[in-house]
């Protein structure tokens, strides 16, 4: 045997057990895509449908929603709404001050703790995002991450829910429905 050879063959089976786990991590994780008209986001692949997606008309245009997530208290839901035409630069400011104000409100009126407005994004869009803490839903106390974002003629809201003992899952999972979320 040459000593190239006996260089090489420790490393077969590392590369091989290097495979083999890799293929065996991505049979237990993974992410799916959600695909609903204008857009999209990635979210866990152990996550179901929570939401299922729905139309109705709004006052401006149709307002549509789909959650995904672990439960009725753990999950992200992403609701959009036509508004009837392009806006501008400061209508959109208006738009999203309006929205965040009504959320702060409704949410603190419930004894919740708002922390914002304040900027932030939905995958390349910038918006404006608010945290709620302790909000009570049905005998639980949920926290959720808000974003509202407005492109072209459509309102996006984003709410990332959870209660406390799924709030690190729910938050990375938030992260990834938010860092690959696209408009097409």
């Amino acid at each position: 045997m040459n000593t190239r050879s006996a260089l090489l063959r420790p490393r077969v089976p590392i590369f091989a057990a290097a495979v083999a786990v890799a293929v065996l991590l991505s049979a237990c994780g993974g992410s799916a895509t959600y695909s609903g008209g204008r857009y999209s986001f990635d979210y866990p692949k152990s996550w179901k449908t929570i939401v299922a997606p729905d139309s109705t008309p709004g006052r401006t245009g149709n307002v549509t929603r789909v959650g995904v997530g672990l439960d009725q208290a753990n999950l992200v839901v992403l609701a959009t709404t036509g508004l009837g035409q392009q806006t501008g630069a400061t209508q959109i400011e208006q738009t999203e001050q309006s929205v965040m104000q009504a959320l702060a409100t409704s949410a603190r009126q419930k004894g919740a703790t708002v922390q914002g407005p304040g900027t932030t994004s939905l995958g390349s869009f910038q918006g404006l995002g608010l945290t709620i803490s302790g909000l009570p839903l049905g005998g639980l106390s949920v926290d959720s991450e808000v974003i509202v974002v407005v492109r072209d003629d459509v309102e996006y809201l984003l709410n990332c829910q959870s209660t406390q003992d799924h709030a690190t899952a729910m938050g990375k999972g938030c992260r990834q429905v938010i860092d690959s979320f696209t408009v097409s």
